[in-house]
């Protein structure tokens, strides 16, 4: 390779991180994972990359969630990123597909929530159950950017009676003069609009 192309290959070994010590979050425990990332590119628009991981103690609330699994690769600049975690209380599908770009990154985030039993999980006391899908893109940079989120077949289960909280959906463009945000669903309707940028 050449001295303008950047090339890597890692593995990174985590063994008993106390992140909840770090975080102040004492109910994530300690961490224990491994890390393989690969990569060459001459630029963030011409990167390839391999992305795969194994935990070993990862958890929540003294609950084991060490059967995560996060993996994405990366060809050009646009890859995707999956994280899949499937036990008898937990049934979640994320899949984030990027494009990255030194001037404007899109990303694009699918979570299927297929289903989570809220007090096995440690969530909640009173026994809920819940499912959900969400979407959201996001387009540019910190400074300017469009975001659209949505959230479908939202269901949650108590006392053997189902809430459906579904059909939410929210808009946000923001540019250097200017902030609109948008917030659609059953219970929020909300439109600002504003000529300064948040930041």
């Amino acid at each position: 390779h050449n001295k303008d192309t950047l090339a890597f290959d890692a593995q990174l070994d985590v063994e008993k991180l106390e992140l909840g010590r770090i975080i102040l979050n004492n109910k994530i425990g300690p961490l224990t994972f491994t890390a393989r990332a690969s990569g060459v590119g001459s630029s963030v628009n011409t990167l390839d990359a391999q992305l795969t991981s194994e935990f070993k103690f990862l958890s929540y609330n003294s609950y084991d969630l060490s059967n995560l699994k996060l993996d994405g690769k990366m060809k050009e600049g646009k890859g995707e990123a999956d994280l899949v975690y499937k036990d008898h209380n937990l049934d979640l599908d994320t899949k984030l597909l990027f494009k990255l770009d030194s001037v404007s990154s899109r990303f694009g985030l699918t979570v299927d929530m297929k289903g989570a039993d809220l007090t096995a999980l440690g969530l909640t006391r009173k026994e809920i159950r819940a499912k959900f899908k969400l979407k959201a893109d996001f387009t540019g940079n910190q400074d300017n950017f469009d975001l659209q989120a949505n959230i479908d077949d939202g269901v949650a289960v108590y006392d053997h009676t189902s809430f459906p909280f579904g059909g939410f959906d929210g808009q946000a463009k923001i540019r250097k003069n200017t902030t609109q945000v948008s917030i659609k669903s059953s219970i929020v309707d909300l439109d600002l609009n504003s000529n300064v940028s948040p930041s």
